[in-house]
C-alpha cells in the first residue's frame, strides 16, 4: 500500500465566520510516520508517482450546534474562491462533495488524487474549501502535493511562483528569476524576455536562435562544508558553528579535510570586519577567511568553471546527491559515511557579495568593493538596569548611521551615531526607564543612509532575576 502523507494547515485556515467543524488528519495518518512531509531522520516521505492514484482521508471534527449543509471543492490556485484549477495531468476528487453535518457527528471527507503517466513532474499547493450558506462562510485547508518525483523537503510548490516575466516586472534580476520544479530559464533572443523551459528542449531551441542561454559572468565556484565540532577531538569550542569551503584536490581524502579544518580553526580571530588572505601550496588553494559571531568561520575557495566537470567527477564516485530547485543552481551533496555537508554553487563575484554579505549590486564600489558594517555588544545577556557597550566598524558606507533596539519589532530607542576617521564607533545604553520593560530578546540594528545594515541580538533578564540567583 502507498504511504502517503498529507499536511494540513488548520492555523492559517482562512474564514469569514466562526466554523461549524475544523480539518483533521485521519488517525491511521496520524500514527504513521507519513503524517507530516519529514520522518524521523529527515528521510523524504512518499510522493504519488506518475500512473499512481492513491485516496487520502481527511476527517470533519464537527463544532456546530445545528445542521449545516457545507459544499466542498478543490483548487490550486491562490485564491480559495473563484473558479477551480488544477495541475495539469492531475485529477483531484473530493467525495462527498455535499454533507449534512450534524452537532456532534465527525465525517470523513475522501480526496482522490491521481497522476497521469504522462504529467509533468512538480509539487503543487492544494487547497482544498468548504463553504455553508451564510453570509461569507466558507473555510479552507491546503496540503502539499508532490507528484512524480522527490523534491525534497524545501522546495517550493510551483503554484507559489509567479510566471518568469511577472517575476521581472516586479523588478527581480534576470539572473535570479526562478524557475517552477524541473525547469530551466533561457532568455529569448529576440527580446531577451526569460522564459522557464524543460531542460531536454534548451539546446534544441538554442540551435533553432529562438532561445540564447541565460548567461553569468565570473564564475565562482564554492564547495562548502558544514561539520559538527564535537566530531573532532581538540575541536569542541562551545556555542560555535562553522563552515568551510574547499577545493576539489582538497576533498579527494576525509584526513586532509580534518587537516584543513584544523588549520582554519586555529587561525587568530580577525578584529571586526577584517579579511586576511591564506596561500596554500600543496595542494594549490586560496582561501577567504572572515569571522562572523560568535566567531565561526567561513572560507571561501575560488575555482575557475572548467573545473566542474572534475569536480562532479569526483563528487559522482562519493556523494549523494539531490537538488533543490527552489535555490537555482544549489545542489547539496553528502560525502558517505562521513559527518560532512558540501554545496556547490555558481555564483559571479557580485552575487556572492549579495548572498553572503547580504550586498547588493547596486551598492559595490570599484572593483566590487563592499560596504561593510559590523556591530557587537560586550555581552550577549543583560539585567534590566545594565549598561550595554555598542561598538562597530564601518567601511566605505554613506554616513549618518542610525542605530534602531527594538523588541518584537517595537521601537525601543533610536540614536544618530557618529563615525570616527578610522571607521570605528561606539555607543553606551543604559537598560533603564518604561521603555525596557519587556524581558527576552531584543535587535540592535545600525544602518546606513543607503540602507546597508547589519543587527545583532541580545537577551534582557529581570533584575529580580538576578537577585534571587546571588
Amino acid at each position: 500500500m502507498l504511504a502517503f502523507f498529507i499536511y494540513v494547515d488548520v492555523e492559517s485556515a482562512e474564514a469569514r465566520e466562526i466554523a461549524p467543524f475544523s480539518f483533521h488528519l485521519d488517525e491511521q495518518l496520524m500514527i504513521s510516520t507519513n503524517w507530516s512531509y519529514m520522518e524521523t531522520g529527515g528521510k523524504p516521505a512518499s510522493v504519488v508517482m506518475k500512473g499512481e492514484e492513491v485516496e487520502l482521508p481527511l476527517k470533519i471534527l464537527s463544532a456546530t450546534t445545528k445542521p449545516v449543509n457545507l459544499e466542498f471543492h478543490v483548487t490550486y490556485g491562490i485564491e480559495q474562491i473563484g473558479p477551480a484549477k488544477m495541475p495539469r495531468g492531475v485529477t483531484i476528487e473530493i467525495t462527498p462533495k455535499n454533507m449534512l453535518l450534524k452537532p456532534n457527528q465527525d465525517q470523513t471527507l475522501k480526496i482522490h488524487v491521481k497522476v497521469d503517466k504522462n504529467a509533468p513532474s512538480n509539487k503543487y499547493d492544494i487547497q482544498i474549501v468548504a463553504q455553508w450558506p451564510e453570509p461569507n462562510g466558507f473555510v479552507g485547508t491546503s496540503f502539499s502535493l508532490p507528484a512524480g518525483k522527490d523534491f525534497g523537503p524545501d522546495s517550493i510548490a510551483v503554484n507559489f511562483f509567479p510566471p518568469p516575466l511577472k517575476q521581472t516586472k516586479d523588478g527581480i534580476l534576470l539572473t535570479e528569476v526562478v524557475c517552477t520544479n524541473d525547469y530551466v530559464l533561457v532568455l529569448k533572443a529576440s527580446s531577451n524576455i526569460p522564459a522557464c523551459i524543460s531542460p531536454k528542449n534548451v539546446s534544441k531551441l538554442i540551435e533553432r536562435g529562438w532561445a540564447k542561454a541565460e548567461q553569468r559572468s565570473e564564475f565562482v565556484e564554492f564547495m562548502n562544508v558544514r561539520f559538527t565540532p564535537a566530531k573532532f577531538p581538540g575541536l569542541t569550542r562551545d556555542m560555535e558553528k562553522y563552515a568551510i569551503n574547499f577545493t576539489e584536490q582538497d576533498l579527494e581524502s576525509v584526513p586532509k579535510v580534518k587537516q584543513m579544518l584544523e588549520h582554519a580553526l586555529s587561525a587568530p580571530k580577525m578584529q571586526l570586519c577584517d579579511m586576511v588572505t591564506l596561500e596554500e601550496n600543496n595542494p594549490p588553494s586560496k582561501y577567504k577567511i572572515i569571522t562572523l559571531r560568535p566567531f565561526s568561520f567561513l572560507t571561501q575557495s575560488y575555482l575557475i568553471s572548467q573545473e566542474s566537470n572534475q569536480y562532479h567527477s569526483w563528487a559522482n564516485k562519493n556523494l549523494e546527491a539531490y537538488q533543490v530547485p527552489t535555490l537555482p543552481d544549489y545542489h547539496y551533496l553528502r560525502y558517505k559515511g562521513e559527518v560532512f555537508t558540501l554545496t556547490f554553487i555558481p555564483l559571479s563575484e557580485q552575487e556572492a557579495y549579495q548572498r553572503y554579505y547580504g550586498i547588493d549590486e547596486s551598492l559595490l564600489g570599484p572593483e566590487n568593493t563592499s560596504p561593510r558594517l559590523c556591530v557587537i555588544t560586550d555581552s550577549y545577556s543583560y539585567v534590566q538596569g545594565d549598561t550595554i557597550k555598542i561598538s562597530g566598524q564601518a567601511k566605505f558606507t554613506d554616513p549618518p548611521l542610525l542605530m534602531q533596539i527594538r523588541f518584537e519589532g517595537i521601537l525601543v530607542e533610536e540614536k544618530i551615531i557618529p563615525i570616527s576617521e578610522d571607521g570605528s564607533f561606539s555607543q553606551s545604553v543604559i537598560t533603564s526607564g518604561t521603555s525596557w520593560y519587556h524581558v527576552g530578546e531584543y535587535e540592535i540594528v545600525v544602518s546606513d543612509s543607503k540602507g546597508v545594515s547589519y543587527g545583532v541580538t541580545f537577551e534582557l533578564t529581570p533584575r529580580n532575576d538576578s537577585s534571587d540567583q546571588s
